[in-house]
């Protein structure tokens, strides 16, 4: 689909008799895995062959009827099953290879396949199944170095105590987000962003569009038209930073969105001149203007009067040395879509 077909038109590959559907499942609470397991084997009897529990190591393996059912058509309906944590094709640990003894303990074959975990030992693991040969339990996937994410500050913890920066590297850790908690309000925090435009000419129209648009959740919203940025504060106790930052990366006439880090609502002016008093904070977020020169974040190129300027993408993003040039707003080129969304733009 993602490729711009449609899938009525395409065909999957021919059923192979020696394949097997089967997915390891992990579980929000220890003690509802019998439960859970059971609710599965009932709603979906129909598609499943077998399921199993290992409860020693909190273990759940399902294996679906690869001839009734597509595979990602059974791992959505595990995904979306309350009480699941994480499921993973079984590619890791295989069915046959891991059996629950009279003991309680576990006898498990590992394969050699790299899904990351961290454990409470503070050690890295290839896979779940290494980690538990270990005996380590309390552990938590790693983000998928292939989902690019940005690095926003929304704290938000997942099942087992798994803390991720915000709810993109929980998705790309495999978690389903309905089962993750952000931390508790702080009455002293604040949501706010600097947003930018594509047009100057439209920035009072547009901050009047996304106050109408958006003023369940807005406190304050002040447009600095001498140096056209918009200034936007969010209700902290009502939408989440991610959400709040998706919801003006997606408004059409934007062109960056930035949280308020780096210039503060508090420390920016407007004067009576038509000039801006600014009080820059020296926080590394760099762009690079029009005369070629690179500044630490927007705050000091907007008080050297650089406005049209780019920001550079995050180092922090992994991006392939693919030539696609891509151009976003005002001009900014970037070599491939990564780069471009490791610069803060919605594609």
């Amino acid at each position: 689909v993602a490729a711009g077909f449609n899938i009525t038109n395409c065909l999957r590959e021919p059923y192979d008799g020696d394949k097997k559907l089967v997915f390891l499942i992990t579980f929000t609470e220890r003690n509802e895995m019998a439960t859970i397991i059971e609710q599965i084997q009932n709603a979906y009897s129909e598609f499943i062959l077998e399921i199993e529990l290992l409860s020693a190591v909190g273990i759940g393996i399902v294996e679906f009827d690869i001839k009734k059912i597509s595979k990602m058509d059974a791992m959505s309906l595990l995904q979306d099953f309350e009480g699941i944590k994480t499921v993973e094709e079984d590619s890791i640990v295989s069915i046959d290879n891991i059996s629950e003894q009279d003991d309680g303990t576990v006898d498990v074959m590992c394969i050699d396949v790299y899904a990351p975990v961290k454990c409470e030992n503070e050690c890295t693991y290839s896979n779940l199944c290494f980690a538990l040969t270990a005996q380590q339990l309390n552990c938590c996937p790693i983000p998928d170095d292939d989902t690019a994410c940005i690095t926003l500050s929304d704290p938000i913890t997942c099942a087992d105590g798994c803390v991720y920066e915000n709810e993109c590297f929980a998705v790309a850790a495999g978690f389903n987000i309905t089962n993750c908690l952000r931390e508790p309000y702080d009455g002293d925090k604040k949501l706010v962003f600097l947003i930018t435009f594509t047009e100057r000419n439209e920035m009072a129209t547009i901050i009047e569009q996304i106050q109408n648009a958006y003023s369940e959740f807005i406190l304050e919203i002040e447009l600095l038209s001498a140096v056209g940025i918009g200034i936007v504060e969010f209700d902290i106790k009502k939408i989440s930073k991610m959400d709040a930052m998706s919801l003006l990366q997606d408004f059409e006439g934007i062109k960056t969105v930035e949280e308020d880090s780096i210039v503060s609502i508090d420390n920016i002016s407007e004067q009576d001149d038509g000039t801006v008093d600014v009080m820059c904070i020296d926080v590394y977020a760099p762009v690079k203007c029009e005369n070629e020169c690179t500044y630490s974040n927007l705050c000091f190129a907007l008080t050297a009067q650089q406005l049209n300027c780019c920001p550079i993408p995050d180092d922090d993003t992994a991006c392939i040395t693919l030539s696609d040039p891509i151009t976003c707003a005002d001009g900014c080129v970037y070599e491939n879509e990564c780069f471009a969304v490791a610069a803060g733009f919605n594609i």
